[in-house]
C-alpha cells in the first residue's frame, strides 16, 4: 500500500458518491482515472487491506435499535 492508495481509502471511507459512475467521481477527488481507482480497490481487497466496500447503515438514525449477540458452540456442534 502505498500513499496515493491511503488517500484513496480516506476518501471512500468519508466520500462515497451516489452516481452513476462513482469511481470517476472519486478519481477526480485524487487525481485518477475511473477505471485506476476501481483497479486499485480490487488490489487492496485481494491484499486483505479492504474488507469490502458498501454501506454501514446508522441504524438509530432511522429509527431502529440494534443488538450485538455472541454464541459459545462446541465445534462438534458446527455444520461444515
Amino acid at each position: 500500500m502505498n500513499d496515493t492508495d491511503r488517500i484513496l481509502l480516506d476518501v471512500i471511507q468519508n466520500y462515497f458518491p451516489i452516481a452513476d459512475r462513482p469511481y470517476e467521481l472519486i478519481g477526480e477527488r485524487i487525481n485518477l482515472p475511473g477505471d485506476e481507482v476501481l483497479k486499485r480497490l480490487e488490489g487492496l481487497k485481494a491484499e486483505g487491506a479492504l474488507k469490502f466496500t458498501g454501506p454501514v447503515i446508522n441504524t438509530s438514525a432511522l429509527g431502529f435499535q440494534s443488538m450485538l449477540a455472541a454464541f459459545s458452540l462446541k465445534p462438534e456442534n458446527l455444520e461444515p
